[in-house]
């Protein structure tokens, strides 16, 4: 089973606050902490004036051979800030309150890759991509898929671009809605792309509604290109629970789900051919269910999430 091939790709998860998610990079070595630590202090290069009106949220960076621009997107006021990325100098900036292409509504995540700026659209629901370094909008999606939109994670594949929104809808009185409707708490969107114009191929709604992995709250995510995470439930009995139990710690992946005799749930991080490799020596105990994230990843930490 190969990492490319689309049949192991059915449903991505990712597991929010305390895992990093991707895949292909050798498994992480045991680590245990020096005696001492060497303290260095960096300069802070430039420091922009606090303007509360704008409510600055997420930041990317942009450059080519004439400029270099640190971008901002601003949610109360529904711009795209753009600064010198070397002085900090307020250059100046775009969109403005609407739903037009090219204007904003609640900017929040907001991703750089190939001269191209990929925004978050809280309140337009959406995701709108503009083109570098003049902001010519060149594709809006998402609007029929997303409710309360947040981060974003871009990532270059053969046909174009993957893209990763995280999602952070909530009931009518902002609680995390139950379990069974949090299947959409991050979406995967594949975008085609030939020549300068890009389109939606597909779009495929993760999340795990039961288990450790269920995402409650969501905010910003980042990826990972070198890793990614498998997720497997495999049938058991009593006869070769143990040694499945065995080979699981062998291999460091760790039992998430253990309720019944019947079955195991492991998860475990690790390069695509790592993965590939432990598949096969637990295929022959039977896969119920699987899951693979690719490259995809979410930011460290055990405080919780609250989105603005």
């Amino acid at each position: 089973m190969k990492c490319s091939d689309p049949r192991i790709e059915q449903t991505l998860i990712a597991a929010l606050s305390v895992l990093i998610l991707g895949g292909c990079a050798s498994a992480p070595e045991a680590r245990t902490a020096p005696d001492s630590m060497i303290s260095v202090t960096v300069e802070e290069a430039w420091l922009t004036q606090r303007n509360e009106g704008d409510n600055v949220d997420s930041i990317a960076t942009w450059t080519n051979d004439q400029r270099s621009w640190l971008l901002a997107t601003a949610k109360e006021t529904d711009i795209l800030i753009i600064f010198d990325a070397a002085t900090g100098e307020r250059l100046g900036e775009t969109g403005g309150r609407g739903n037009a292409p090219g204007r904003l509504l609640r900017p929040n995540g907001i991703f750089v890759v190939d001269d191209r700026v990929w925004i978050v659209e809280r309140d337009n629901r959406r995701v709108q991509v503009l083109d570098l370094p003049d902001f010519r909008p060149i594709l809006i999606f998402g609007e029929s898929e997303l409710q309360k939109p947040y981060g974003i994670y871009v990532h270059r594949i053969e046909t174009g671009y993957r893209v990763f929104v995280t999602d952070s809808y909530a009931t009518v009185d902002e609680r995390v809605p139950p379990d069974a409707e949090l299947d959409g708490r991050l979406h995967r969107f594949d975008i085609a792309s030939n020549g300068d114009a890009l389109s939606l191929d597909s779009h495929q709604r993760l999340g795990p509604t039961e288990g450790h992995g269920r995402l409650l709250k969501v905010e910003s995510l980042w990826g990972d290109p070198e890793r990614e995470m498998l997720l497997v439930k495999l049938a058991t009995s009593a006869d070769n629970r143990a040694a499945l139990v065995s080979l699981a710690e062998e291999m460091r992946a760790k039992v998430v789900d253990h309720i019944d005799i019947g079955y195991l749930t492991l998860e475990l991080t690790g390069s695509c051919d790592e993965l590939d490799g432990f598949l096969q020596q637990v295929e022959s105990y039977g896969i119920i269910e699987m899951t693979r994230t690719g490259p995809v990843g979410m930011r460290r930490g055990a405080e919780g999430f609250t989105v603005d």
